[in-house]
């Protein structure tokens, strides 16, 4: 009998704790976002690209909203700080505080515009940062609406001379 009673104590204990471990009371954790900028400088604006990654740096601590912030930059010629196509990022609490830069990945040589690139480094984001919701921003080169091998139009990038068809980049998108 008194096993009994000693098991029906643990049992309404036991029941209570796990009533109490409900997500009723629990606040809602902010959203996360991840924001890309794909930065293919393999070309005759390279300097003017890499400018971009010290006004982002210069930038991210008026981000009113937490987050991370990461680039992928193909500097080619420019072998300076970052001698091979690189991925790095950046926390943000939206406070004004910014995490020191943090390289996340470094890859060989390669052609930065082509689908399966593209698509290895969306999903090296993907697993680095993992967020509930993305952005993204292409810097490089791009054109108009035509393909890329009718006229100088529709395109985006240009690494070493290298070009993806706006379809195909909507394709790696996906």
């Amino acid at each position: 009998m008194k096993k009994i009673k000693i098991l029906s104590l643990l049992f309404v204990c036991l029941s209570i704790f796990l009533s109490a471990c409900g997500d009723d009371d629990t606040p809602v954790p902010v959203t996360v976002k991840t924001v890309l900028m794909y930065l293919v400088g393999d070309n005759d604006i390279s300097n003017d690209i890499y400018n971009n990654i010290a006004s982002v740096e210069r930038g991210l601590s008026e981000v009113t909203s937490p987050g991370t912030f990461v680039i992928y930059w193909d500097g080619g010629n420019r072998k300076g700080e970052f001698p091979v196509p690189t991925l790095f990022k950046y926390e943000v609490d939206g406070k004004g505080s910014v995490s020191k830069r943090e390289v996340i990945k470094t890859y060989s040589s390669q052609n930065s515009v082509s689908n399966e690139v593209i698509i290895n480094v969306l999903k090296d984001v993907e697993a680095y940062c993992p967020a509930e919701k993305y952005s993204l921003i292409l810097g490089s080169h791009a054109t108009g609406w035509l393909p890329a091998d009718y006229s100088k139009s529709r395109s985006f990038g240009d690494d070493n001379g290298a070009k993806i068809h706006i379809p195909d980049l909507s394709k790696a998108l996906e």
